[in-house]
């Protein structure tokens, strides 16, 4: 049997030695994340491989199908794999959002604690921009232009829901364009509790900004920087535009301001 990319289900079928086999029925779970999880780091299944199907790994383990379903939804949560309907389950890149959206709620209380995450939001972004102007390709260069050019659309047409998505996709593919996996995944590991603590916060921004074309300028000049290969100047030109950010969530949000009182800035 073959998964949909023509490789065989390696983990079922290898002859890996499964510990521990059948030490209860609330370990079986565990036995088959394990499994799954070896199986990723033996390289014999890859993200966007599909999982055989369940009947396997209950006939591997012995087990009903609902102890296979129940770690299926274990591994869905940590974000290790992704279930389609109709289409089975895949391995994914690491996606650590569902996980960190389910724990996020349990944090964001805790005071001063989106004003961290601003700040380390806003230092990650700094680096991301170096390292996105010193990996800058003319593939990249279009793939980043995109949002730049819906941002300039949202502006005339005054809509800042437009704006708001077109100015977060912009931010991320900056971090794709770094290709730095530690970078990136801190980014979405902040981004996720701030989309909790500050949610709608983007569109304020947009909303309440005095000039929304000045936005869009700033956005451009850090493109610009980038796809000219300088990232010294990227970095100062979002830290100008991050800067610009922070005091407009400072005027529109008193506890952030208390927050951050003292600080004229970014680090």
């Amino acid at each position: 049997m073959k998964n949909t990319l023509g490789r065989p289900y390696l983990s079922v079928y290898s002859n890996r030695p499964i510990q521990g086999r059948r030490k209860g029925v609330k370990k079986v779970y565990k036995e088959i994340i394990s499994d799954i999880i070896n199986s990723v780091r033996d390289q014999d299944l890859a993200p966007g491989d599909r999982l055989p199907p369940e009947r396997d790994f209950a006939e591997k383990f012995g087990v009903s199908r609902a102890s296979v379903r129940e770690a299926l939804r274990v591994m869905e949560i940590l974000g290790l794999i992704e279930t389609r309907r109709g289409g089975g389950s895949y391995i994914t890149g690491l996606n650590i959002i569902p996980f960190l959206s389910t724990l996020a709620p349990l944090f964001v209380e805790r005071q001063g604690l989106t004003f961290e995450l601003l700040d380390l939001r806003f230092l990650l972004e700094l680096k991301a921009a170096e390292l996105a102007a010193i990996k800058m390709t003319p593939v990249k260069a279009s793939y980043l232009m995109e949002p730049i050019e819906r941002m300039k659309r949202a502006v005339s047409e005054e809509n800042p829901a437009l704006s708001a998505k077109a100015d977060m996709e912009f931010h991320e593919r900056i971090f794709e364009i770094a290709d730095h996996f530690v970078l990136q995944k801190s980014a979405e590991f902040v981004t996720t509790f701030l989309e909790v603590s500050i949610k709608g916060r983007r569109r304020l921004v947009l909303e309440r900004a005095e000039n929304p074309a000045e936005l869009y300028q700033q956005h451009k000049e850090i493109y610009d920087a980038i796809v000219t290969g300088k990232p010294e100047e990227a970095s100062t030109r979002m830290r100008r535009h991050l800067n610009l950010v922070l005091e407009i969530y400072r005027r529109e949000d008193p506890p952030l301001r208390d927050q951050s009182a003292g600080l004229k800035g970014i680090i």
